[in-house]
């Protein structure tokens, strides 16, 4: 048995592609809409991306892992 946890935060995004405050113009952060994105995380190949809360479980399920929490801080998978 393995288990995943995962932490999710608010993302900055334009036309759904995850962008970088540090480096964003004034007008790209006044346009961005922000959505739930996982934070990347090394040991975790599924967040490499900054995938979506929806595409991170679709992922993980093709990967054998099941959901057994989901908060809006975090999402813990099991295999």
């Amino acid at each position: 048995m393995a288990v995943h946890v995962a932490y999710v935060t608010p993302t900055p995004v334009i036309n759904g592609v995850p962008i970088d405050k540090s480096t964003a113009t004034i007008k790209e952060m006044m346009v961005a809409d922000t959505e739930m994105r996982m934070v990347p995380d090394d040991d975790i190949p599924n967040t490499a991306s900054k995938p979506t809360v929806k595409d991170y479980i679709e992922a993980e399920n093709g990967d054998g892992y099941s959901v057994k929490s989901l908060t809006n801080t975090m999402v813990i998978t099991e295999s």
